[in-house]
């Protein structure tokens, strides 16, 4: 089925399904609760109502003029990334790992658009979130028996404390936060995307559905961790595709060279850039 067409499915139809391939759903529930273990209760395992609520409250970080905003951040992580390129060729690598150059600097744009000025321990906090996703992979590799997350095992206890090291720099990055606006160093919590779950805890305080502390660090952890892949892995296969396509190389860096007369790429001549633009919708459909 392609989802095109509708159709009338039966509840024991679901059932027989479900049971018969038990096994199955249980590896998805196991994989949900692997997901959880780093980052909590954030956007990406919210259901329903808690789902709507989270999703309305970081929208304004991702509207058009917000994003644009951004630009200037991604300019110089991208700059800073291409320096690093040329230092290693001029060391005399004559292979990189492209992949890992792409994350890196997924990581750094992230870091610098979610905690702003506190983009330094943003880093930290990536590098101990894919540390945390490893060991959590590795545990679930192991015999697992109702409870046995709780059992105090090798990799139980390194999860237990990577969390911990996780959540204790996010606090003292929203503490600094707070302590700013308290003393009237700042009237708001600041732009970025972690400004925004705190300018929204602080607007909703004493209403039901309003933030509290661990779901904030949970939407960063979210962001951070899911953010940062699909970009990496989309600009990755651009410049693989680029490079072993030298013909199409050529021509988009004739029309980058054209749109931007020798100035830095800005939000205002993105739209200029057809070609390029084509070249990577193209890649988003077929990821």
């Amino acid at each position: 089925m392609d989802g095109t067409e509708p159709r009338c499915v039966s509840l024991r139809l679901i059932d027989q399904r479900v049971l018969s391939n038990a096994a199955q759903y249980l590896e998805i529930l196991a994989a949900k609760a692997g997901f959880q273990t780093f980052i909590g209760e954030g956007l990406l395992m919210a259901n329903g109502k808690d789902w709507y609520h989270q999703r309305h409250i970081v929208a304004p970080a991702f509207m058009g003029d917000r994003l644009k905003s951004y630009s200037g951040h991604m300019v110089q992580c991208t700059k800073e990334m291409l320096q690093s390129l040329e230092n290693a060729v001029e060391s005399g690598e004559t292979e990189v790992e492209i992949g890992q150059y792409m994350t890196k600097l997924a990581a750094d744009i992230i870091s610098r658009t979610e905690f702003g000025t506190s983009y330094k321990k943003g880093k930290k906090i990536f590098h101990l979130l894919k540390v945390l996703q490893s060991r959590c992979a590795q545990a679930s590799r192991h015999l697992c028996f109702p409870g046995s997350r709780f059992f105090p095992s090798k990799y139980n206890r390194e999860i237990k404390a990577l969390k911990m090291e996780v959540e204790t720099l996010l606090m003292e990055i929203i503490q600094s936060r707070k302590d700013c606006v308290e003393i009237g160093r700042s009237n708001s919590y600041g732009n970025d995307l972690l400004g925004i779950l705190l300018n929204e805890m602080q607007k909703k305080r004493g209403d039901g559905n309003s933030l509290n502390l661990q779901l904030v660090m949970d939407e960063c952890k979210t962001f951070f961790f899911a953010g940062h892949e699909t970009t990496a892995l989309l600009l990755t296969w651009t410049v693989m595709l680029l490079a072993s396509n030298p013909s199409w190389q050529d021509k988009v860096r004739a029309e980058v060279k054209r749109v931007c007369n020798g100035e830095t790429p800005s939000v205002d001549l993105l739209s200029k850039l057809t070609l390029v633009s084509n070249k990577v919708k193209y890649l988003k459909m077929n990821e």
